[in-house]
């Protein structure tokens, strides 16, 4: 089948965990220093250096080890049927799929039963070929829920306008034999083609977007970042409380068979981002990864065991370890470090190729992906102190901001009455029914509530995680 040599992430193993909070590290913004000397000095002496410019984020290993993912509201429609559910945003999904319970409510026939299937982590998934169908998808905003937290009962409504909708799109659908635990994803194909956009579309998340906790009846905040389609070709604006935007060049991996799927799935490429540079504390080893994946949906970040070795890491000998649990296959342990760097090479006011977007004390974990031409995935814990990003897969770039100060979050009250709700995982959302995410914790393998429940805790987490950092942030000059 088509999909087989593309990188596809069928049930991403990263989806649902929940960070430990600990201790925060001081962070500081490094940008372009101000000249106080004559025009002609920094013409003479000074430009080659104020050519270059370079954010650099400090990291909280006990904090971003983990990211928030991208709730979505996710609709599929083919004739009179359909299908909606809560998904996530999977830059590293080359497939728009469904969760194993919607087989309940596609059309039947399917266009291939068993058609569908790629490589889960430590296993094989298999799935059903939907019927061509027009998949919406909108953000957390556009679902409002009441609950009413005595009868446990919920009215769900979705706002997101219809002419986002991509049509022709062939679902991978989850089946309860071959892929229970293959979460809803809002992958690559949502960018392609609608009524309002027809060039094709581009992503803008805000993560402090919304307050949900208001929608559940509790008090405090609960923040959720916010997603949008938008006209691709724009980039971030830099705006008072936030770093100037950084844009990191994209590019395409995978096949693109949409418009002639035939009986597969539908596929489109995903993001990659080349050369990306590691190093360990105190710069003495230097590695440069390749190609590495741009990837939403994962909330850690993994380099290969060739890196590892380049970097002198003892997988033997661990700083830590998770338990992965993912689409298929039993748990798998995988080994977790703290490098000293992690450099992006971006363009930040203007245009510039030789700015760069740095990150100290990065956590990884190290696992072989299996897709040749990958060396790792750059996760969503990169992006714990993001205020924006526009993810423009058409123009192949991505733009991110970072806040100044880290607004407050994450409500204790708010934080407490989810925790109470889904701690023993008996909390379900009949309206949903469905597992979301697939299974992982820190440590032992845990059940994952239904249906988006662990994707809102962690949200919840990271938030509180939030508050928990220093406020303040010093300013310095880089020179490159």
């Amino acid at each position: 089948m088509g999909v087989e040599n593309a990188p596809l992430k069928f049930g991403e193993p990263f989806a649902g965990i929940c960070p430990r909070v600990a201790n925060p590290a001081p962070r500081r913004e490094m940008s372009r220093c101000p000249s106080f000397f004559s025009a002609g000095f920094v013409a003479m002496w000074l430009a080659p250096w104020a050519a270059a410019i370079e954010i650099t984020r400090t990291l909280d290993p006990s904090i971003d080890t983990v990211g928030q993912q991208i709730l979505t509201v996710q609709t599929y429609t083919s004739g009179t049927t359909t299908v909606f559910d809560l998904g996530i945003y999977d830059t590293g999904a080359a497939v728009v799929s469904f969760a194993a319970y919607a087989n309940e409510y596609f059309p039947q026939p399917h266009l291939n039963p068993g058609g569908a299937g790629g490589q889960g982590i430590n296993g094989r998934v298999i799935g059903d070929v939907s019927q061509p169908g027009t998949v919406l998808v909108g953000g957390f905003q556009d679902f409002t829920i009441d609950v009413d937290v005595d009868t446990f009962t919920f009215d769900v409504s979705v706002s997101t306008s219809p002419t986002r909708a991509v049509p022709g799109i062939q679902a991978f659908v989850g089946s309860l034999d071959g892929s229970p635990n293959l979460p809803t994803l809002a992958g690559t194909p949502i960018h392609k083609p609608s009524v309002a956009f027809p060039g094709g579309s581009a992503a803008h998340v805000s993560f402090s977007g919304i307050d949900f906790a208001s929608s559940l009846g509790l008090t405090g905040q609960l923040f959720i970042p916010t997603f949008d389609l938008v006209t691709p070709g724009q980039t971030l604006i830099a705006k008072a409380g936030s770093t100037q935007p950084a844009v990191i060049p994209l590019i395409p991996l995978g096949l693109d068979n949409y418009g002639n799927e035939g009986s597969d799935i539908t596929v489109v490429p995903n993001p990659t981002v080349a050369g990306v540079g590691l190093g360990m504390a105190g710069g003495s080893t230097l590695v440069t990864a390749g190609s590495m994946l741009f990837d939403t949906g994962a909330q850690v970040s993994l380099i290969s065991t060739g890196l590892a070795a380049g970097l002198g890491l003892d997988l033997g000998n661990p700083e830590t370890t998770i338990s992965v649990k993912g689409a298929a296959g039993e748990p798998v342990a995988i080994p977790g470090f703290t490098l000293g760097e992690l450099v992006l090479g971006a363009a930040i006011d203007g245009a510039e190729a030789d700015d760069t977007l740095r990150f100290l004390d990065v956590p990884v974990y190290v696992y072989d992906i299996g897709v040749p031409g990958l060396d790792g995935i750059l996760g969503m814990n990169l992006f714990n102190q993001a205020d924006e990003m526009l993810i423009d897969l058409i123009n192949g770039q991505f733009s991110v901001s970072f806040y100044e100060t880290l607004p407050e979050g994450g409500g204790g009250e708010a934080f407490a009455a989810l925790g109470a709700l889904f701690a023993t995982g008996g909390m379900s959302f009949p309206v949903f029914a469905g597992s979301v995410a697939p299974a992982l914790g820190l440590g032992p393998v845990v059940p994952v509530p239904e249906p988006g429940a662990m994707a809102v805790l962690a949200g919840a987490l990271v938030a509180l995680a939030r508050t928990k950092r220093a406020a303040g942030r010093a300013l310095s000059c880089a020179t490159p």
